[in-house]
């Protein structure tokens, strides 16, 4: 218990650090226009140069990333995934309640599954923390996933990596990638078309979690973020419901964006019986209604946590 203690006072320290910069990196440079650029090539030089240079193809070259609390890893600086974590040490500003709130609150013995894993920077977060459980990555992108294996997934026994989608069926299925931005890939042929942007069509293998149950532990913890396809994978996952609830973490996008493709996987878990619950600055819990009483603004994204009544 004591190490317990010590590991989450540790973890919280470190994030403390670059706790200011996240913010600083989301109300002074977030944002479109000449000025905003040269405001971040001036604070952030080379590193933010770099990006610019992959971006337009000239240097394509991976990087070296470290992470708030320790590891280095090597990732693609053209993607602009990795861009703030490359400047910040860790992800933006819209990710920093669920990183409080997982720091908070995983335990030891968790079964973390960690659904639209990318990197895998949750999942060695929880590798952290968690070390008589395990943790389940998956992630269909077959580029991406390179840097998963070769990165977080080596530097953490209990994570296993899974190049596979989770979703409604056990197929092979069309995952749309988006360019030069990995975390906007998704599954859902509504969303890619809804954005429109720049998404190369690729095919890729999907199970369902009941299926992925047949010869795994059962989850305690399920991070979902998977761009608009979060239905489908509880559409896949009726045994599982019946034998446990897990706690959830969902993404949430806010405005119309949301009405289309947050709401109907918020709907279907509150009918499995869950409570949706919003996270504070200090990664705690407040439950509500709906999400409808989060009124986000359309360019919002947020974590919602939800846990079984």
């Amino acid at each position: 218990m004591q190490e317990l203690v010590e590991k989450r006072a540790e973890l919280r320290k470190a994030f403390d650090r670059v706790m200011p910069d996240i913010q600083e990196f989301n109300n002074v440079y977030v944002g479109a226009g000449v000025m905003k650029l040269l405001k971040k090539i001036l604070k952030y030089k080379m590193k933010y140069v770099r990006y610019l240079l992959a971006r337009f193809g000239i240097y394509r070259s991976d990087v070296k990333v470290e992470l708030f609390w320790g590891p280095t890893i090597k990732l693609p600086i053209h993607d602009a995934e990795v861009m703030p974590v490359f400047i910040l040490k860790a992800l933006p500003s819209s990710e920093y309640k669920l990183t409080r709130y997982l720091i908070n609150s995983l335990q030891p013995n968790d079964v973390f599954y960690d659904v639209g894993a990318n990197y895998g920077l949750y999942s060695g977060l929880a590798g952290e923390i968690i070390s008589s459980g395990e943790i389940h990555a998956f992630e269909p992108n077959p580029e991406i996933f390179k840097y998963l294996i070769g990165g977080l997934g080596s530097k953490y026994k209990k994570i296993s990596c899974v190049k596979k989608a989770l979703s409604n069926q056990v197929d092979k299925l069309t995952f749309y990638v988006k360019r030069n931005s990995s975390g906007g890939s998704t599954l859902n042929g509504e969303v890619a078309s809804t954005l429109k942007s720049n998404f190369d069509a690729i095919n890729v293998p999907c199970i369902t979690l009941d299926s992925y149950i047949k010869n795994h532990r059962l989850p305690t913890f399920m991070k979902l973020d998977v761009e608009g396809a979060e239905h489908f994978v509880i559409e896949g996952a009726t045994e599982l419901f019946k034998r446990t609830k897990p706690v959830i973490s969902l993404e949430v996008w806010g405005a119309e964006t949301g009405d289309r493709f947050s709401r109907k996987a918020s709907e279907m878990l509150i009918k499995l019986g869950y409570a949706p619950h919003r996270i504070n600055d200090n990664g705690e819990l407040n439950e509500i209604e709906s999400i409808d009483s989060m009124n986000l603004a359309s360019n919002e994204v947020e974590n919602v946590i939800f846990k079984a009544k």
